[in-house]
C-alpha cells in the first residue's frame, strides 16, 4: 500500500526546521547581554516548540509508515529491517555530531575527558530513535493495532506522571552516562526520553486517529476534533498549574512539569490541525517551506556542522563569536537558511536520481 505524502506535515515540519535554525544562530551569535531583554524571553518561549514539535512530526511520521505497511511491521520482513537500520543510522548521527575531540599524548591518542560528557548527553536524534525503536518492538509484539494504540495510550501517560519522579534519582549512581542520560537531565540535560518521548507517542497516537479518519472518510470532522481537544488540554493543563494543590510535584517547570508538557502538546495539536487547514484550502505558505521540511534530518545536521565550524572553542574554522547585535544576527541566520535549503535541495536531487545507491549508500 503506497503512503500518501501529506504536504501539511512537511509544511509543519518546514516551520519547526526554520525556527530550530534560528533558535541555534541566535544562541551561537547574538550577544549575551542581549539576552536579558523582555523581548527575548518571548522569543524563548516561541524557540521552545521547536523540539516537541520535531518529536511530535516524527511520531507522525512514523505512523503513517507503519499504518501503510502494518503487516510487514508485525512481522520479521526487509521493510521492518530498513526501518530498523533508518533508526540506528538516526542514533549513530547523533553520536557522531558529539563525537569527542582526540589529543596526542606522545604518540597515542586519547580522548579529551571534558569532551565525554557532552558525547553521551541524549539529544533530539537520540531520543527520536530509541522513542520510534522501543515503538516497532511494540508493534511486533501487539501485532493488532488496537492492541498497540492501548499500549502506546498507557505508557504515554506512564511517561508523562512519571517524569517528576524519575527526574530525582541519579542514576548515574548505578548505570554508565550512555544509559543513565536517556533516562533524565540530572546531570546533563538536553532531551532524554521523560519527558520527551510523551511527544512523539503523542504524534504517533494522533496520526493513528486521523488515519482511521480518512479511511472512514470523515476527515475534516476529525482534525476539528484533534485541534478542539488541543484547546482542552492546553486551558486544563494551564488551569491545574495554578492551582494551590499540586497533581505533580515537580522541581523544575519547564523542564519536568507534566503540566507544561501538556500545554505544549495541546498548541502542538492546535498547530496540526491548522497546518492541515492551509493544506485542505491550498494556502501553502510555501513550497521552499515544504522542501526543506522534506529533508529535515538533512537540514538539521548540515546546520549545525556550519555552525559549530565557524563558531566556538571546538570551531575548525573560529570566524564569529557569540557578540552580535540583533541586525547582523538577523542577517547571518538569513545567510544560513539560504545555505541549507540549498544544500537540502540539492541533497533532494541526489536522492532522487539515485546516486547513492549507485555507490553502496542509499536504502
Amino acid at each position: 500500500m503506497a503512503t500518501r505524502r501529506y504536504l501539511f506535515v512537511d509544511l509543519f515540519r518546514g516551520w519547526a526546521v526554520i525556527t530550530m535554525i534560528e533558535t541555534h544562530a541566535v544562541n551561537a551569535w547574538m550577544g549575551v547581554p542581549l539576552r536579558e531583554t523582555t523581548w527575548f524571553s518571548w522569543l524563548n518561549v516561541v524557540n521552545g516548540f521547536v523540539a516537541p514539535s520535531f518529536l511530535f512530526i516524527a511520531g507522525v511520521s512514523f505512523a503513517f509508515v507503519c499504518h501503510a505497511r502494518w503487516d510487514d511491521m508485525v512481522r520479521p520482513s526487509w521493510a521492518l529491517w530498513k526501518q530498523y537500520r533508518r533508526l540506528l543510522w538516526i542514533l549513530g548521527i547523533g553520536y557522531w555530531l558529539h563525537i569527542p575531540r582526540f589529543i596526542l599524548d606522545g604518540w597515542i591518542p586519547r580522548v579529551v575527558e571534558a569532551d565525554l560528557a557532552e558525547f553521551w548527553r541524549a539529544d533530539i536524534l537520540h531520543t527520536i530513535a530509541v522513542s520510534m525503536i522501543i515503538l516497532y518492538f511494540v508493534a511486533f509484539f501487539a501485532k493488532r493495532k488496537d492492541i498497540f494504540l492501548a499500549v502506546l495510550g498507557l505508557m504515554t501517560g506512564l511517561a508523562l506522571a512519571a517524569t517528576p519522579a524519575i527526574w530525582q534519582m541519579d542514576f548515574h549512581e548505578t548505570l554508565h552516562p550512555a544509559v543513565a542520560n536517556y533516562l533524565n537531565g540530572m546531570h546533563n540535560p538536553l532531551f532524554p526520553l521523560f519527558p520527551w518521548c510523551v511527544f512523539l507517542w503523542s504524534g504517533v497516537f494522533v496520526s493513528f486517529w486521523f488515519l482511521r479518519a480518512v479511511e472512514e472518510e470523515r476527515e475534516q470532522r476529525t482534525v476539528r476534533a484533534i485541534t478542539a481537544m488541543g484547546g482542552i488540554v492546553f486551558i486544563t493543563a494551564w488551569i491545574a498549574d495554578k492551582q494551590p494543590v499540586e497533581v505533580f510535584e515537580y522541581e523544575n517547570f519547564w523542564l519536568t512539569s507534566p503540566n507544561w508538557v501538556l500545554m505544549r502538546l495541546g498548541i502542538l495539536l492546535m498547530l496540526f490541525g491548522l497546518f492541515w487547514l492551509l493544506e485542505h484550502l491550498g494556502w501553502h505558505t510555501s513550497e521552499r517551506v515544504q522542501r526543506i521540511g522534506s529533508q529535515s534530518l538533512f537540514a538539521y545536521v548540515v546546520h549545525l556542522m556550519i555552525i559549530y565550524s565557524i563558531t566556538g572553542e571546538k570551531a575548525g574554522f573560529p570566524l564569529l563569536r557569540q557578540d552580535h547585535s540583533v541586525p547582523v544576527t538577523v542577517l547571518l541566520f538569513t545567510v544560513l537558511l539560504v545555505v541549507v535549503y540549498l544544500l537540502s535541495v540539492g541533497w533532494a536531487e541526489i536522492k532522487k536520481r539515485g546516486w547513492l545507491r549507485r555507490i553502496g549508500i542509499g536504502r
